[in-house]
């Protein structure tokens, strides 16, 4: 896949990892947007405090610009078609449900939660952490692990923060590239985990592929994959109810196996029968 990450992608300048310890300590706040969106405080999902929908798409699109945006950029991103002065009406009744909500789930009625410095809104990230930035951090720390057990261990890590693609976000097509990116990365923590855990425990590796698997259903790689570890591990009826599964998964995509998986199969079974 082509290289898509920006900096905005990423982590805030001031570290997710380091922030996010020493912000929990003090409010325990955290916004979760890979996935069904929530709020957390104390680890514990507080339902029902966004108010409005506008709100949850200012929220997503800032944790995804950790480095802030103008008010101009955001309404052109999350609200293209909308009347300029009714758009602008609807980011400053988000950005003020947005904070109240925040307070309400903090118990703190002093803190913004949203900044706004040199004409630019963001995060506080030193208020609340989101698990956008920590399963980045994760994935960058795993890229530059000096061994394979740390990079195992980050790799895990991400795969804890990933619980699915965020939701349709604004009526713009901003949130395309940020998903593909999230996706992308995603995908490339659950194949190295995968890849690491093969030998050792080949049952999580199997796993860390079905995960990968659900990223990207159209793919076939991981579904190879895991054929390739139950051949292995002398488990051919395995390998045919996997190729099976595929099979039933593809047809719902109006698809069918590739050639390529399809002889893997056929020299698999060939391999097996002369055993």
């Amino acid at each position: 896949m082509p290289e898509t990450v920006g900096a905005s992608t990423d982590v805030p300048s001031s570290g997710a990892e380091a922030s996010r310890a020493a912000m929990e300590a003090t409010t325990g706040l955290r916004l979760l947007i890979l996935g069904p969106e929530a709020i957390q405080a104390g680890g514990d999902e507080l339902p029902g405090l966004m108010e409005r929908r506008f709100s949850w798409e200012v929220a997503t699109y800032l944790a995804c610009h950790p480095d802030g945006a103008t008010a101009d950029a955001i309404i052109e991103d999350l609200w293209p078609s909308e009347p300029l002065m009714s758009a602008r009406k609807r980011f400053t009744d988000a950005v003020y449900h947005l904070r109240r909500a925040l307070r309400a789930a903090s118990d703190n009625p002093q803190e913004k939660f949203v900044l706004l410095r040199m004409n630019r809104y963001r995060l506080d990230e030193n208020m609340l952490s989101v698990d956008l930035w920590d399963f980045n951090a994760a994935v960058i720390a795993g890229r530059s692990a000096s061994d394979n057990a740390e990079r195992l261990a980050h790799y895990r890590r991400a795969v804890e923060f990933y619980r699915g693609e965020f939701v349709h976000v604004g009526d713009g097509l901003w949130a395309e590239t940020f998903r593909y990116d999230v996706r992308r990365k995603a995908l490339a923590a659950f194949e190295g985990a995968a890849s690491l855990l093969e030998q050792q425990n080949p049952a999580m590796a199997i796993t860390m592929l079905e995960g990968a698997r659900e990223i990207m259903p159209w793919s076939e790689e991981a579904d190879r994959r895991i054929m390739q570890i139950y051949q292995r591990l002398h488990r051919m009826d395995d390998v045919r109810i996997a190729y099976e599964a595929l099979t039933e998964r593809l047809a719902r995509l109006g698809e069918k196996p590739s050639a390529e998986t399809s002889e893997l199969l056929r020299a698999m079974a060939a391999g097996d029968s002369m055993n």
